[in-house]
């Protein structure tokens, strides 16, 4: 079996289950060690390195993170999952995470305003390989507009965005 699919076969049954559950417990620093030794001997192991590869050569590689990096990473992901909505928020507020970091200025634009705006949805099938086909167009009409702000976006075929007009 190859180095990318063995990679992927620890990913997807070792890492992902143990990463699971490693965010939400209180480790030990030894704790925390062994596991990182465990991630390293498999990548090793996957990659078809002698066990006496240093640890420099593995995290210069860029296969893989350490535990603390994979638990700050989850724990970052699931503080913004948390901030999308207003129980998320109250939430991270009773865990005693400061109120700067939550976005409570967060707001329902006025209905008034709501009714005014127009959206078209988005296109299905936006492949990301045709971004620059779409772009150049758009950068040609729209390019000299101060106030044009750039999404990677296309127009719709049967709408343009509108204001309702009174």
């Amino acid at each position: 079996m190859k180095e990318a699919n063995l990679l992927r076969l620890f990913e997807a049954f070792g890492l992902s289950r143990t990463l699971f559950v490693a965010p939400f417990l209180k480790l030990t620093k030894a704790q925390k060690s062994k596991f990182d030794i465990i991630i390293r001997n498999v990548i090793k192991s996957s990659l078809h390195l002698p066990s006496n590869t240093s640890t420099a050569t593995i995290l210069s590689l860029g296969v893989s993170n350490t535990l603390d990096e994979v638990i700050e990473a989850t724990n970052a992901s699931q503080q913004q999952r948390l901030l999308c909505s207003i129980t998320g928020r109250r939430i991270l507020q009773r865990l005693g995470y400061k109120s700067r970091d939550i976005a409570e200025d967060m707001k329902d634009l006025p209905k008034d305003v709501r009714e005014e705006l127009t959206i078209s949805p988005l296109p299905r099938n936006m492949n990301p390989a045709y971004r620059e086909g779409r772009a150049v167009p758009l950068q040609v009409r729209y390019g000299g507009r101060p106030y044009v702000l750039y999404t990677d976006a296309t127009e719709h075929l049967r709408k343009k965005l509108t204001r309702k007009s009174q």
